[in-house]
């Protein structure tokens, strides 16, 4: 009787799972697809010069890049769940690759005043554009949602077969964060979503999915004044 108790409560949490998941998603195409049409709509209202259509063509150009990028995700996120697995594995030094990473946020963390600390270091066998995928979003989602001019710290470390990846950052707003749900699709700890047009909330289950893909997992810990969230690996000892 305890063990059926438990199945119903298992299948009614994934039930409220994916009614939420399916709003999430209305929510987030919602926007998009109403910019689109209503452009639309009004530059068919009344004869329009070049230019001006021009104009609507490219505005409507970003909102359908940004539908595209969101299609995308949700069918790499889909083939985690259906048990795909990562392949061309190679041997590489995470920390190299953390750096490599970091080059394509220059920008980011300019903007944020923020600088990166990587302490130590593994070799561990990944594909590797899957975890540069995963280190660029674990680092951008530390800047957007950490404190200004404070460091964003990625801590390497291995034991008994694993390779923990763990990213620090401080924040202002870490009471507003439930770290059960930060890998949940389309997940935002703010609300109103007022930082929809800078991402769509699929960063960090994109983590999560190249996690599993290597047999892998994710964590994310709220601390005094910082959170900390990452990845564990397997990693095989030497014959």
């Amino acid at each position: 009787m305890h063990a059926f108790n438990g199945a119903l409560d298992k299948l009614e949490h994934a039930y409220q799972q994916l009614s939420a998941f399916n709003a999430d998603v209305a929510h987030e195409l919602r926007t998009p697809l109403g910019n689109v049409i209503g452009q639309t709509q009004v530059a068919l209202s009344r004869p329009r010069s070049a230019e001006q259509l021009e104009e609507i063509l490219q505005s409507n150009l970003e909102d359908l890049e940004r539908l595209s990028r969101i299609v995308i995700d949700m069918l790499f996120v889909a083939q985690s769940d259906r048990g795909a697995l990562a392949r061309d594995l190679v041997d590489v030094s995470v920390a190299q690759e953390v750096r490599r990473s970091a080059d394509f946020l220059d920008m980011l963390f300019e903007e944020a005043g923020a600088t990166l600390h990587v302490t130590g270091d593994a070799r561990v066998r990944v594909n590797v554009s899957l975890l540069q995928r995963a280190l660029t979003n674990l680092m951008s989602n530390a800047l957007q949602h950490g404190r200004p001019g404070r460091p964003v710290t990625v801590t390497i470390a291995q034991s008994a077969g694993t390779l923990t990846i763990a990213v620090r950052n401080e924040s202002d707003r870490l009471s507003t964060i439930r770290p059960e749900r930060l890998f949940d699709r389309f997940y935002r700890a703010d609300a109103a979503r007022s930082d929809s047009l800078q991402n769509h909330g699929l960063g960090l289950a994109i983590v999560k999915a190249i996690a599993t893909m290597h047999g892998g997992s994710v964590f994310a810990q709220v601390q005094a004044d910082a959170i900390r969230i990452g990845m564990t690996l397997p990693v095989s000892e030497p014959a």
